[in-house]
């Protein structure tokens, strides 16, 4: 079997706090491939964000450390990498898109010269030929008159425009792996879909592995191979995308399911009705132990629910969900 691109095995993060350590990622463990894209899907505050920053080295310090597992990248372990080859693998081997490119830009510094930086940290260019590459990828994430927008400052560009840049920044030196957290938020649908199908597009070209991470579960079905469904810090439901959107085995995954909007479904609907919701909120973290963190808000949920110790149920080869019920066939 060919070893994966990326291996995350029972990561787990902590934060300490004034009433003691948080755990905000719990034993998370999944596998990429090269070219292969995985989506991770949840609420906010469900450990999404959290997990693509212990992959890159960035858990905020000196509160955050991860306490456990293993983050293997090609077989070598970066929760034990020194600093120095953290800072060769970020941004080289290894790129993220940050969810807001307004706060991501700085902006007193144009655009060319921030995917710039990218390149001398890592290669040893001549002056010309990092000017030509970067009017060459901003170009290639479809930005019009490169050369010119290239000496633009973030607050010259739409919004759909900034994030292109973050998309051109992420890529600038072709890395093996893509983060994008939240890539389209704040976008109108149609600049969503743009850039949706322009990391598609970009992928395909250089067969680049994809973590896309997102709350909408329509955006992550449209565009992954496999899903993994985070919730309250851990991994409750994974496998291939179609499986978990189509043979869900967590309640909470199909809550997430049921919540994607339908035009026929709405177009028959009454004023009076509402678009179905999950009940309740994002548990408090400090307050959770061992048993199932989603009990509270779950519609089949039992006494024995509530005292059932956490592990995932193997459904089949490659899908996995962490529900009682979903291992005894309940889950319907």
């Amino acid at each position: 079997m060919t070893e994966p691109l990326l291996a995350v095995e029972n990561l787990c993060v902590d934060f300490a706090t004034r009433s003691g350590p948080v755990r905000v990622l719990n034993d998370v463990s999944f596998t990429l491939a090269p070219g292969e894209t995985l989506g991770i899907v949840g609420e906010s505050g469900c450990g999404k964000s959290m997990t693509s920053l212990a992959v890159m080295g960035l858990v905020p310090r000196p509160n955050g450390r991860i306490a456990s597992g293993r983050i293997l990248f090609r077989g070598e372990d970066l929760v034990r990498a020194p600093a120095r080859r953290m800072r060769q693998i970020r941004g080289a081997a290894i790129s993220m898109i940050f969810q807001e490119p307004m706060t991501s830009l700085n902006p007193i510094f144009t655009v060319g010269r921030q995917i710039a930086e990218a390149i001398r940290l890592h290669e040893d260019v001549s002056k010309a030929e990092v000017r030509n590459r970067v009017v060459d990828v901003l170009g290639r994430v479809g930005i019009p008159d490169p050369a010119r927008r290239a000496d633009e400052y973030p607050h010259q560009l739409s919004g759909g425009m900034r994030q292109r840049v973050m998309i051109a920044m992420a890529l600038v030196c072709r890395p093996q792996i893509l983060i994008a957290d939240e890539p389209t938020t704040a976008l109108d649908v149609t600049v969503q879909a743009q850039i949706l199908d322009l990391i598609l597009r970009l992928q395909q070209e250089e067969n680049t592995a994809v973590i896309l991470i997102s709350h909408d579960m329509g955006v992550i079905s449209q565009v992954s191979d496999r899903v993994m469904v985070m919730y309250a810090g851990r991994a409750i439901e994974k496998g291939p995308c179609r499986d978990v959107v189509e043979a869900s085995a967590h309640p909470y995954t199909r809550g997430l399911i049921a919540c994607i909007p339908d035009i026929d479904r709405t177009e028959r609907m009454a004023e009076s009705d509402r678009l179905p919701t999950i009940p309740g909120i994002v548990p408090d973290l400090r307050a959770l132990g061992e048993t199932c963190a989603f009990a509270p808000r779950c519609a089949l949920a039992d006494a024995a629910c509530e005292a059932w110790k956490v592990a995932p149920i193997r459904l089949d080869d490659a899908h996995v969900a962490a529900c009682r019920k979903a291992a005894r066939g309940i889950v319907a």
